[in-house]
């Protein structure tokens, strides 16, 4: 199959529509879970973010790392 190289890798088109849909996907959850901007513990104090924000942010900042299998 001409997606797949020697290395067994897909190639950017094969792969492209897979990496469209997961920033779709992180983007839905941008919405649906906001950046929150509560302090804790004053003003001065850590931001809070539920699990699932930070989760959303690793996927976001570290989607090269999420998506390697794609480039095997």
């Amino acid at each position: 199959d001409a997606a797949i190289g020697a290395d067994g890798a897909l190639s950017y088109q094969a792969a492209k529509p897979y990496i469209e849909r997961y920033r779709k996907i992180l983007a839905q959850g941008e919405h649906e879970y906001p950046k929150d901007t509560a302090r804790k513990g004053g003003p001065k104090g850590p931001i809070h973010q539920t699990k699932a924000r930070n989760l959303l942010d690793r996927l976001r900042d570290y989607e090269d790392a999420a998506l390697r299998f794609f480039n095997q």
